[in-house]
């Protein structure tokens, strides 16, 4: 019999017993042409002597004809530490928060379980992966103390727990910044927006009233602004070469501003700049014929809005060395800009929270 063609792998991690057309299972093995019926019927068969809800990883192999084969393995150690322990999750903050202790016998025996799996010579050498996998969990291993690292020693005093004024947050982290350099203050503010949907996919740019600290190296793509962008300050300026050489991976700037009609040509380098945040767009101000104002916009201290996937907004608001009243009005400026752009579907509550931290300092919430 001929040796079937293998078309690829799926990984899932399914709950024995459980096994049901729906995600992740349905879409993962429906885009490999495999019958999900079929191997959700299988799968709960073969699982049937196994704890109802048990999260078993499977590797299901497919092949070209659509017909599949899987394996299973043991359960992620994780499952054997909270099923020891009663847990049903690990700490929020391992290292800080302990959820509860386990035994070098625990361990051993969980390591016995788990040792077919594990890429370990021995079951001494698979405790000391079951012990790491408790540490990252936030549970204290028997015997052992607790490592105490320097980052915790240095932040122990912070209240993190407390809401500050952006002032007090300011005044608290200004006591634990780097002396070696200066350090950027950054604000993170939480929206309840679902950005999967177009009118509530914010973005828009913001110039700080008190900059941000930064030199912006600033890109003009244009044919005949040269002059205007070189007044203006522009670091680097250029038309069709320009955009060829980006296309090389010549990134050596920070923002690009391009005339409209150099747009067409920038889709050969959409790919390079997109990702990055580079790309130009009029509604950031980024595509003008008045690439001199668009030079010192962004030189000034312009910052990028943009709510990530969770409806988080980042932005660095300025450098530790500012005094903390310039610090403060650019966080309002961030704030109130925010309050502004909230999208008219956008429903329930608007801000749900925000934080404020350093480069290398931990964050505090703060009020909004």
């Amino acid at each position: 019999m001929a040796k079937k063609e293998v078309k690829g792998y799926v990984k899932l991690v399914v709950p024995a017993k459980q096994a049901t057309p729906a995600p992740p299972i349905g879409p993962a093995l429906g885009a490999n042409g495999v019958n999900i019926a079929e191997f959700t019927k299988q799968f709960n068969d073969a699982t049937k002597d196994k704890e109802a809800g048990m999260p078993i990883p499977v590797i299901i192999t497919v092949y070209t004809d659509r017909s599949f084969t899987f394996i299973m393995k043991l359960p992620p150690v994780s499952h054997y530490i909270k099923k020891a322990l009663g847990l049903k999750t690990g700490s929020k903050k391992p290292g800080r928060d302990m959820v509860g202790t386990i035994t070098a016998a625990q361990i051993r025996k969980i390591a016995e379980e788990k040792m077919p799996d594990l890429n370990c010579d021995n079951v001494e050498a698979a405790a000391k992966v079951v012990a790491g996998q408790c540490r990252s969990m936030g549970v204290k291993v028997e015997g052992e103390a607790m490592k105490i690292t320097k980052r915790i020693k240095t932040f122990a005093n912070l209240d993190r727990e407390k809401v500050y004024t952006v002032a007090d947050a300011i005044e608290a982290l200004r006591a634990y910044a780097s002396k070696k350099f200066d350090e950027t203050l950054e604000i993170a503010v939480k929206l309840g927006v679902d950005v999967t949907k177009q009118d509530q996919n914010i973005r828009l740019m913001l110039p700080l009233p008190n900059g941000t600290g930064k030199k912006i190296r600033v890109a003009v793509i244009t044919n005949d602004k040269t002059e205007d962008a070189q007044k203006a300050g522009a670091d680097v300026i250029g038309g069709e070469e320009l955009i060829d050489k980006i296309a090389g991976g010549f990134l050596d700037f920070d923002r690009v501003i391009a005339t409209p009609d150099m747009m067409p040509k920038m889709s050969k380098v959409a790919r390079v700049l997109g990702p990055k945040g580079l790309m130009p767009n009029p509604k950031l101000g980024t595509v003008t014929n008045n690439v001199a104002d668009g030079v010192k916009l962004a030189k000034s201290g312009q910052v990028e809005l943009r709510a990530e996937k969770k409806g988080i907004v980042h932005a660095g608001i300025g450098k530790m060395s500012f005094t903390t009243d310039k610090l403060v009005e650019n966080a309002n400026a961030v704030i109130d800009a925010l309050k502004k752009a909230k999208p008219a579907s956008a429903k329930g509550q608007y801000m749900l929270g925000a934080s404020i931290s350093t480069t290398q300092g931990p964050g505090l919430r703060v009020s909004i």
